[in-house]
């Protein structure tokens, strides 16, 4: 989710394109952002995909089942860079959702080039792991059902940090 909502609780159509930007690279690399950043604190698809496009080697994120003769380079760049447009930290300077459209679609001169993000959620993992390291604290994740209904249920995801020291 957007930092703006999950920091403020700000939600605008500008939140629902970090969304749509984040789910571009879960496809393009097949894996789950909020898990990649759980096995790697401090490091998200998103900055992965950052540093992969910066350097010029965007088509080794494309996972090994999207690979076969049909796979158009140019392609996999506009949509990694359509993303990144997306993922921009700051609400106004992601694109508006008729923008990406015309920018899928081709109908676009051209694609804006995107400033580095700055993911806040493994940023504040990254910060937890640097605080338990050096200061004794145990962070530990513990994930409970809080709504349910008669269908399905929805889990949150709460960061407790105990310290192992006492006084």
């Amino acid at each position: 989710m957007s930092e703006e909502y999950a920091v403020s609780r700000i939600m605008s159509d500008k939140s629902d394109l970090f969304s749509f930007g984040v789910v571009i690279l879960e496809i393009i690399m097949e894996k789950q952002n909020f898990k990649f950043c759980n096995s790697f604190p401090g490091d998200s698809i998103i900055d992965l995909a950052w540093r992969t496009w910066n350097g010029g080697n965007y088509l080794s994120l494309v996972n090994s089942h999207l690979e076969d003769d049909s796979l158009v380079g140019d392609e996999v760049l506009k949509c990694l860079q359509i993303a990144l447009c997306c993922l921009q930290d700051e609400a106004g300077s992601r694109p508006n959702a008729d923008s990406v459209v015309l920018m899928l679609r081709g109908r676009s001169p051209d694609i804006p080039r995107p400033i580095k993000p700055n993911y806040y959620y493994s940023l504040r993992l990254a910060r937890l792991a640097t605080a338990a390291s050096s200061s004794s604290v145990l962070v530990e994740e513990t994930v409970s059902t809080v709504i349910s209904s008669s269908d399905e249920s929805v889990t949150f995801n709460e960061y407790t940090a105990t310290v192992i020291n006492s006084r």
